[in-house]
């Protein structure tokens, strides 16, 4: 049995290539399950904002027809106010 050292070389040469990119391979393996794990996360954190927004707005208009009902009622009272202003005047004149 003779050692072929040609081989042994050629093997060498042909297998360390192959496991530098094996290990480049694995790196980025690992860096894309690490990114999905993050877009997961985004996801769920995007729609737990967007319901909080939705909740927000529905609130925000709740508040929104009590104001203006508040502005409406108010408006009234200062237009009785000016028409009994006037009537005052008229009489003190």
């Amino acid at each position: 049995m003779e050692v072929n050292w040609m081989q042994i070389v050629a093997g060498i040469l042909i297998s360390t290539p192959l496991l530098i990119i094996g290990y480049f391979i694995k790196k980025l393996i690992d860096s894309i399950d690490s990114l999905r794990v993050t877009v997961q996360s985004m996801q769920i954190i995007t729609k737990t904002l967007e319901t909080s927004l939705d909740n927000y707005n529905s609130r925000s208009a709740q508040e929104h027809v009590i104001i203006n009902n508040r502005l409406s009622d108010h408006s009234a009272r200062i237009r009785a106010n000016e028409k009994n202003i006037e009537v005052l005047k008229s009489k003190v004149r």
